[in-house]
């Protein structure tokens, strides 16, 4: 039986993996860290759930994707909404929180009202695609822009809002008429009780799985005597070992636990709260309860901070196109390694991309390899 070597233990490496095996091949997975679940997993903290890296909810339109993770046990529905803190001029130092897309009918009950009214009347009838902030206001007014984007992608990116690319903004920002607050449209939505890591642990829990194993172009080749083919769902430039680092953004949460009087009590308004504005070092709040519904005394907040080289999220600016130089290590990888190679995921692809997508993503990789082997 051909057998494949798959580097990484997330979303996409656990995906790939039991659909090769579904299609007759046998696998391995190796994983740098301890545990399987990448940057979908969950932890705790005085025994309440936390996310290390962030919000983690569960969302897709994809019935094959929903009845796969429905088999591993995501069930438990939950509704995704955001609360923004805001501080306008009006209010002279004090905030307000709204929803997160804004939404007219919350908009309207603000003193700006008439200017952000006025500044809407006059928008483009087509978003200004130059950059981030070009869309962003061509889209909302220069005082919403303000407001809700301009602060927070300076925390989160290390860049001002016009250096950035446009091209991932619909997916990010919005502004809303319907009253709608959920923040995703899909069919089905979910938040594990005990996070997403604990359903990638499900996938591979028969699995051959070697933890704490780094696999590198650097020793690759005394591995690859045992395997046909390898798929790689590690950033590139760290399989690699480049000198030249892809630009990055990641985030590291400072989780602070805080008692309760009551089992169901937590301590923020709402499971996630935008900090746009920089009077606040931090750009979000993260108070996990409010999705996973534990019943426990006690809460864990998790305020986000932004860094550089921290590789969650690639940089897309308006200027430069890094993903020519992941195509690059594509072919540097292809050419070095002496059996088929593939790449899924958001790491080796240089994208931003949700949990649902990496699983596509898998499958879609493993009907690919399957088909080089044959």
């Amino acid at each position: 039986m051909k057998k494949i070597m798959i580097v990484g233990a997330g979303w996409a490496g656990a995906s790939v993996s039991y659909e090769l095996k579904r299609l007759g091949l046998s696998t391995c997975i190796f994983e740098s860290s301890d545990s399987v679940g990448g940057h979908a997993r969950s932890e705790k903290l005085n025994n309440v759930i936390y996310e290390p890296n962030g919000p983690h909810i569960f969302h897709t339109s994809n019935p094959l994707v929903n009845r796969f993770v429905n088999s591993f046990g995501m069930t438990r529905r939950f509704t995704h909404r955001i609360k923004s803190r805001i501080y306008p001029e009006s209010l002279n130092g004090e905030s307000i929180l709204v929803s997160w897309p804004p939404q007219v009918s919350e908009l309207r009950k603000l003193n700006e009202w008439k200017k952000i009214e006025s500044e809407l009347n006059e928008l483009p009838s087509k978003p200004n695609e130059k950059n981030f902030a070009t869309y962003a206001i061509s889209i909302m007014g220069r005082t919403l822009f303000e407001l809700f984007i301009s602060g927070y992608t300076e925390k989160q990116w290390g860049l001002p809002a016009e250096e950035l690319s446009s091209e991932f903004a619909p997916k990010r920002i919005d502004l809303r008429t319907d009253d709608n607050t959920a923040l995703f449209s899909d069919k089905w939505e979910y938040f594990h009780p005990n996070g997403s890591g604990e359903i990638i642990e499900n996938i591979t829990k028969n699995d051959e799985v070697q933890l704490n194993t780094k696999i590198s172009l650097n020793n690759i080749d005394s591995y690859l005597n045992a395997f046909d083919a390898i798929v790689i769902t590690a950033p590139l430039d760290d399989f690699t070992e480049s000198s030249q680092l892809l630009e990055w953004r990641g985030i590291k949460v400072e989780a602070e636990y805080f008692e309760t009087n009551g089992e169901e009590e937590c301590i923020t308004e709402s499971y996630q709260i935008n900090h746009p504005s920089k009077q606040e070092e931090y750009t979000r709040t993260v108070e996990t309860k409010h999705a996973s519904g534990q019943k426990v005394k006690g809460s864990v907040v998790g305020k986000e901070y932004s860094y550089a080289g921290i590789r969650h999220y690639p940089v897309l600016r308006s200027s430069r196109d890094s993903r020519v130089e992941n195509d690059n290590l594509k072919k540097l990888i292809d050419n070095e390694v002496s059996v088929p190679v593939d790449f899924c995921g958001r790491l080796p692809n240089y994208e931003y991309i949700n949990q649902d997508r990496a699983i596509e993503q898998g499958f879609e990789c493993a009907k690919r390899v399957y088909e080089k082997l044959q």
